[in-house]
């Protein structure tokens, strides 16, 4: 029989965290956690500071007698944690649009030194989905596109750039990019054929691993053809167990998407999904916003260890791939002759140079009118605009917009609150009319407008650019 103790140790391996702003929180005598993610809000200004934050956390996380395993998002683009201390990559998108392979393996190589001088050990990317969906509303320019072939090229050129300093992370298997609903906020329901699933969606996963990503991360899509019942991949036993570990091959590391996002949470409450992810065949449970529901889940299952329900020959073979994965990481040797940061810097700019696209005949831009009606997918937009000396309003209705200034900024139209017709019409009725969209179907669409940005980079830096563009610089 295991004790509590011991429980807790064995479990803090299966489960990762979100690191918390201040060290200090963590909680290691309750939850001797080893593995964590790290957003920017953990990060400090300067690089030198993040990274003596992160060094602090794993030392105090060796103290407990655990080895660390420390994560990231960083795929470049609008899903950045670093770009506030380091210039951040440009989207997939962007990059695949501009760079050759081979150029982008430089990119990708001088962003994992950096990563890895930081203290990062895996990198939950690249991103292998084929956004097949022109308007999916959470895939987008994460994407390296639309063919499995561009897709499956570019994401081996990230890992092959990336595993001799950090490990990588496929996401989000088996596939995201043909979806109409963000996992953030429901389950998104996937008929897509089994065929098109094994010619289009996987190919680039089977490639991802080929090349050498230690981990795969599974999707919260359910896929009719492949789960009988109602639940999501990531707790699902035939995508992990049956498709990805059997008939595919898979034994690396296999990490569930976040378990607090809303896809799960309608359905399954913390303890269920994480019980049901480890039973799929997950080794790792991941939980990035939600302290509460972490707490739940981690003390059923020690609860579950102790009393001999979880299956401990199962939890084992979980913490033997995550050894197996510590040990590839710190037996990697990175190249004598790094990337230059000038060759990176060069080849950045020029991505996101490329990457904006403005159309702007009749030379409205920068706007001179002193208030804005605005419809936005962006709410954190009124923020950024702050600084500017003109007032932007967000709006909801054609009457609102009559005779004004109407700035349409990064509309996702799966995000926004109106139909695309009303959208129109709001257009009819203002004097002048500016989209910014990183969709260029939107475009398309919406091709009334008075002037137009289109971007596949939506990077923070990109839309810092953007703001530029259309207020002027900053007073």
């Amino acid at each position: 029989m295991i004790d509590e103790k011991d429980a807790r140790l064995l479990l803090g391996r299966i489960f990762t965290m979100r690191l918390p702003r201040d060290i200090g929180e963590l909680d290691l005598d309750r939850f001797p956690l080893g593995n964590y993610i790290v957003f920017r809000d953990a990060l400090k200004a300067s690089f030198e500071d993040s990274k003596q934050q992160i060094d602090a956390a794993k030392r105090k996380i060796r103290q407990h007698g655990v080895e660390p395993v420390f994560m990231m998002d960083e795929e470049g683009g609008r899903v950045t944690q670093i770009s506030e201390c380091f210039p951040s990559a440009p989207s997939a998108a962007a990059v695949s649009e501009q760079l050759e392979p081979a150029e982008a393996r430089a990119l990708y190589r001088h962003m994992s030194e950096a990563l890895a001088d930081l203290g990062i050990d895996i990198n939950l990317a690249p991103c292998v989905d084929v956004n097949t969906e022109p308007v999916n509303p959470i895939i987008g320019c994460r994407a390296f596109g639309s063919k499995p072939e561009t897709v499956a090229h570019y994401g081996r050129a990230f890992i092959e750039a990336s595993r001799q300093l950090t490990g990588c992370v496929a996401k989000h298997f088996p596939g995201h990019g043909m979806t109409t609903v963000d996992s953030h906020l429901d389950m998104p329901m996937v008929n897509t054929s089994r065929e098109d699933l094994e010619s289009i969606h996987i190919p680039p996963f089977v490639s991802a691993a080929r090349a050498g990503a230690e981990g795969i991360m599974i999707s919260h899509c359910h896929y009719d053809v492949l789960e009988a019942g109602d639940l999501p991949a990531s707790l699902s036993g035939p995508v992990i167990k049956n498709l990805l570990r059997g008939d595919i091959g898979f034994d690396g590391f296999v990490l569930t998407d976040s378990l607090d996002m809303d896809a799960v949470t309608r359905i399954s409450g913390p303890a269920e999904s994480s019980r049901a992810a480890f039973s799929a065949g997950a080794d790792n449970m991941l939980y990035t916003e939600n302290s509460a529901r972490f707490e739940e889940a981690f003390e059923a299952l020690t609860a579950d260890l102790v009393s001999g329900r979880l299956d401990r020959t199962r939890l084992m073979e979980s913490i033997s791939r995550r050894r197996a994965l510590l040990d590839r990481i710190s037996s990697a040797r990175p190249p004598k002759e790094g990337i230059s940061r000038k060759r990176y810097l060069e080849l950045r700019k020029r991505v996101m140079t490329a990457a904006v696209r403005m159309e702007d005949s009749r030379g409205l831009l920068p706007l001179r009118a002193a208030e804005l009606a605005c419809v936005t997918t962006d709410h954190g937009l009124l923020e950024k605009t702050g600084a500017y000396p003109k007032s932007v309003e967000e709006i909801g209705s054609p009457e609102e917009a009559a005779g004004k200034v109407l700035l349409l900024w990064l509309v996702e139209p799966l995000r926004l609150k109106h139909s695309l017709e009303v959208v129109r019409r709001m257009i009819e009725a203002s004097q002048v009319s500016v989209l910014v969209t990183s969709y260029r179907s939107v475009a398309g669409t919406l091709d009334t407008c008075d002037a137009k940005i289109v971007t596949v980079d939506t990077s923070p830096e990109t839309q810092a650019s953007i703001l530029r563009r259309l207020f002027g610089e900053m007073p």
